[in-house]
């Protein structure tokens, strides 16, 4: 396999972290070495502290913050490149800087385009595969993702900054939102045409994964293997209400059985944070590198966090509640 590095990227609610925790589970599945970096995970190398160098306002701040991101790629394709050909996954790390600071700075989109050409250039002798994934429908696409994460996210996204893009942009409401998203599924656009290296454009609007995962590891060069199906008996087993007490702060957490989607899941920053089997008691969080392991004893029963996602409850033991946890 000649690709080292495989970039996924794409407006929020396309499915990056989907797609690239299971085509990380398709190199496992195929035997081959790899790292799956999310775009949250701690001590990341790209995102953590990305564009802090200097104010998004200014042309000093801005070039300043270009430098830093230069120097981040090229360390992170050095390290890469010493790695023994182990490929790395990543996603939200490269398309996802437009929204989250180009459109709201005071770069052209020729400066932008200009620093998208040069990473590429970075990272081209990784031979990186740049899959894109986007919707035609943005409102649709946001909308049907506020029922999963919930209210505090709809108002995130829709919740205009004060400052950079819609000093420039009129605002009228929600639509002017959308109409910003789309602007950025054009740029994302653009630098992908420009991009020169392997790249894959996917339309996840049917949430087909197994086709789009079976699209990207194919043209990465690996077999497509089915994933083992592990059948749950007994889902109620599983579900609770589980907490844990530290520093005089309760961590819980309500794991529960949707008969609709025959599902598993857990209510934690988001209100639907689906579960998947992968091992006998062990389930893995769907989209994030999490793992919940349970421990039976007796009528009693626990979990354990586990994972590289900068979340407080990850690495502890929560223990079955049967009363209000507050």
């Amino acid at each position: 396999m000649d690709h080292k590095l495989i970039l996924i990227g794409g407006m929020s609610g396309t499915g990056k972290s989907t797609i690239a925790q299971k085509v990380a589970r398709q190199f496992q599945l195929n035997g081959v070495p790899h790292c799956w970096l999310h775009e949250e995970v701690k001590d990341q190398p790209i995102r953590d502290g990305e564009f802090k160098k200097g104010s998004l306002y200014t042309l000093e701040g801005m070039d300043a913050n270009v430098e830093d991101m230069y120097t981040r790629w090229k360390d992170f394709a050095e390290k890469i490149s010493v790695s023994k050909g182990k490929p790395y996954i990543i996603e939200g790390c490269f398309f996802q800087s437009i929204i989250r600071y180009f459109l709201d700075s005071v770069y052209t989109t020729d400066q932008i385009i200009k620093y998208f050409d040069q990473v590429s250039n970075i990272i081209r002798s990784l031979n990186p595969l740049l899959v894109f994934l986007y919707r035609q429908d943005i409102k649709a696409n946001f909308e049907s993702v506020y029922k999963l994460r919930g209210e505090w996210w709809k108002q995130l996204i829709l919740t205009p900054e004060k400052k950079g893009y819609f000093e420039h942009h009129p605002y009228v409401g929600d639509e002017s939102i959308y109409a910003m998203w789309s602007e950025y599924q054009e740029l994302s656009q653009t630098i992908f045409d420009r991009f020169r290296s392997a790249k894959l454009k996917l339309d996840t609007a049917n949430c087909m994964w197994d086709d789009y995962i079976r699209s990207v590891v194919e043209t990465v060069g690996l077999k497509y293997v089915p994933p083992p199906v592990i059948a749950l008996d007994n889902p109620s087993r599983y579900c609770g209400t589980f907490v844990e007490k530290q520093g005089g702060e309760n961590h819980a957490l309500d794991i529960r059985y949707d008969e609709q989607r025959a599902a598993l899941y857990c209510v934690g920053f988001w209100p639907y944070m689906e579960l998947n089997p992968i091992g006998v008691d062990v389930f893995e969080l769907a989209s994030f590198p999490i793992e919940i392991s349970y421990e039976f004893k007796g009528d009693r029963k626990a979990i354990h966090i586990s994972g590289t996602y900068d979340w407080e409850i990850v690495g502890r033991t929560l223990e079955e509640c049967f009363s209000n946890p507050s």
